[in-house]
């Protein structure tokens, strides 16, 4: 049987970032947006990290799912969009955030006038820091931006370790097989905690498909497989294959809830401290 660990989320990252208040001298532009609306699930959260709620019109329908987002308690009071031109337009914002991948809807509000920021997908912790800024300045409120990053760069020294080399080899191996590796922001995490990702050394970029014949034959320290509430779909037959669990019987396994790093949010310090304490544990078992 696979020597499994479901890690649970605490709540001290949360806590910390919910807490921060707007009280303070923050520098705005002359015309700040005073309607936002969002309509990604990454933009949702740092919107709600950094804005006044009563500036927030609406968020993505995404916001509060508890599955997929770590401010969804937060999200819960907000109206809703899913995305759509028609609705935005009733909403009358002044600002509309999104995601580098927008919508077709996003081209329609565009050609109508609406300010879109389209903010780009985070590959590494700076673009997570340099992500928060640019929302910060584009609702006018750049010193809040910069307090937000500053918990953010504490929390990343507080739960950080020093580790020694080798590191231990880990791979991802997610649903329908797939699995990542450089230029991306999970890798990021996993080279910060002290593991060595195994898809870098194969040479994966991104997100790529490996197959299960390939996984077993190639030695690993650690395995980080699917998420609990994610395993009732088909799509994570193969992260559960016999022959996976066969092949990493005695190999330290795992989960980590995919909504801690599926933004590039301030909440990813959670990823590192819980791969921190699991490379630990990892390193003290092969001893």
């Amino acid at each position: 049987m696979l020597s499994s660990k479901t890690i649970r989320l605490g709540t001290t990252t949360a806590v910390l970032f919910t807490i921060l208040s707007f009280a303070g001298e923050y520098t705005f532009a002359e015309q700040r947006p005073e309607r936002i609306a969002s309509t990604h699930l990454c933009t949702d959260q740092l919107l709600m990290l950094l804005a006044e709620p009563e500036r927030i019109v609406s968020l993505s329908y995404f916001a509060s799912n508890p599955d997929m987002s770590m401010m969804a308690e937060s999200a819960r009071p907000y109206p809703v969009n899913h995305g759509l031109a028609e609705e935005l337009v009733l909403q009358k914002p002044d600002l509309i955030l999104t995601s580098q991948f927008g919508s077709p809807s996003i081209l329609i509000l565009k050609s109508l006038g609406y300010q879109v920021l389209s903010v780009p997908v985070a590959l590494t912790l700076e673009d997570i820091r340099e992500n928060i800024q640019t929302v910060a300045d584009a609702i006018g409120v750049p010193d809040r931006g910069r307090e937000v990053v500053r918990q953010f760069d504490f929390e990343l020294n507080q739960v950080s370790a020093p580790f020694h080399e080798p590191r231990p080899k880990i791979l991802i191996y997610e649903a329908n097989g797939y699995t990542t590796g450089k230029r991306t922001l999970q890798s990021d995490i996993l080279e910060m905690a002290g593991f060595n990702n195994l898809a870098v050394d194969l040479g994966i970029s991104g997100n790529q498909y490996l197959p299960l014949e390939a996984l077993v034959i190639h030695p690993l320290d650690a395995l980080m497989t699917a998420s609990d509430y994610e395993q009732n779909s088909l799509a994570y037959e193969v992260p559960n294959h016999p022959a996976l669990r066969s092949a990493f019987e005695n190999v330290p396994t795992v989960n980590i809830p995919g909504k801690i790093w599926i933004c590039g949010t301030p909440f990813v310090s959670d990823a590192l401290r819980l791969l921190t304490e699991f490379r630990i544990e990892v390193v003290q078992s092969v001893q």
